[in-house]
Formats: structure tokens, C-alpha cells, sequence
């Protein structure tokens, strides 16, 4: 069985090496001189408008303070292509805590072979509150924008804690955007899988860090 895996385990060279380049660009909430902090709408809005812009297409609002700090806090701002590769978290005990804040954000659950099993929608009118389980392979998409808090019972270690499904290509495949729109249009019971190799003819399983 696999353990629970958070701040208790030092990845010092992970860290400074993929960790710390990235903390210095993100965006982080607002902060009183008595440190609380707090995202207001226009936070949100200037997010946004950023992420459109950003390589992913999408940037969260830091409210932890560190990679390594339990739990992870964020407000995840997503636009119109951002294209998150499916993937599960393997460690035992490790969920993912989603709630609504703005926009449309479809959830979608895979089984091992790429079959949709669950496609959930969290806006307005929809879900508030989602949390996922450890070991189920899942995605967020779209159709405009979509924010949302997320909380993590973990340090945050992309290339630790997860793995990512075979059937998707990686962020940066030519195949993501294609793989995107069929995303957007399939429903539950659909199959959806793109299966990427590399110049030998391998199986490509490069992963891509969320």
C-alpha cells in the first residue's frame, strides 16, 4: 500500500531545481500587515486576464507559502485552452478538495482505459463542493473560465505524487489541443484516448507537471 506522502519528506534538490523558479512568477493573495490574507474579485479578474497569456493557459493565486507546506492552498484561475493532462494521485489518503468560486469548471473522471465515467460541472447553478479521492484518474476543463479553491492534504510533488494516464498525450504534444476538443464534447461512457509515441516507435509516458 502506498503512504501518505506530505511535508514530512525532503526533496531538497527538487525543490530549488523545479519548485522555486515557478513560486517566483505565481501569483499570490493579498495580505494584511497582520498577515491575513485574502483574493478579492479583482484579484480573480487580473488573474485571468493573465492566464490567457500564460504558457498553460492557466495560474493559481498562492495562499500557502511554500511547495512543501500542508495543506496546499490555491485558487485555481483556468481559461479557455487550458488542457490539464489526466492523471491520479497515488498515495493513499491524499485528496483533492474542490470549491466553486466563478466561471464553469467541468470535473471529468476516467477508468484505467480512458472511458469516461463521471463528467461534472461546478458553476452557478451546479456543484459547490468536490472532493476526489486518491487513485482515480481525472481532469478539469473549460469552456470559457472557471475558478475555484483548491485544497491539498499534501506538500505539492508533480513528480511524485501522481501519475499520468498512457491513453493522453503531455501538455506540450501536438495532439493535446486535439485531444482537448474531444474533451469538450464527449459525454459520459465515451472513450477518449490519443496514444503518443516517441521517434522509436516507444510509448511516450514523459510526464508534464500541473
Amino acid at each position: 500500500m502506498h503512504q501518505i506522502r506530505c511535508n514530512c519528506i525532503n526533496r531538497e534538490l527538487f525543490s530549488m531545481k523545479k519548485i522555486l523558479p515557478i513560486r517566483q512568477i505565481l501569483p499570490k493573495a493579498k495580505q494584511l500587515s497582520n498577515n491575513i490574507k485574502y483574493i478579492d474579485q479583482a484579484k480573480i479578474d487580473e488573474v485571468i486576464k493573465e492566464a490567457r497569456q500564460f504558457p498553460k493557459y492557466r495560474l493559481p493565486i498562492l495562499l500557502n507559502n511554500s511547495f512543501s507546506e500542508v495543506p496546499q492552498r490555491f485558487v485555481n484561475c483556468l481559461t479557455k485552452f487550458t488542457y490539464v493532462r489526466p492523471h491520479n494521485h497515488i498515495f493513499t489518503g491524499n485528496w483533492e478538495l474542490m470549491s466553486w468560486i466563478a466561471g464553469i469548471v467541468h470535473v471529468i473522471f476516467f477508468d484505467e482505459k480512458g472511458k469516461i465515467i463521471n463528467k461534472m460541472k461546478m458553476s452557478q447553478d451546479g456543484l459547490k463542493v468536490l472532493e476526489i479521492p486518491p487513485e482515480i484518474y481525472h481532469t478539469f476543463i473549460t469552456n470559457d473560465f472557471g475558478v475555484y479553491l483548491e485544497i491539498r492534504n499534501c506538500s505539492y510533488e508533480p513528480d511524485f505524487d501522481r501519475t499520468y494516464a498512457i491513453w493522453s498525450p503531455n501538455e506540450k504534444h501536438a495532439e493535446s489541443s486535439l485531444y482537448l476538443e474531444r474533451l469538450r464534447h464527449a459525454k459520459e461512457n465515451d472513450t477518449v484516448t490519443i496514444q503518443t509515441y516517441d521517434s522509436k516507435g516507444e510509448q511516450q509516458l514523459s510526464t508534464d507537471n500541473l
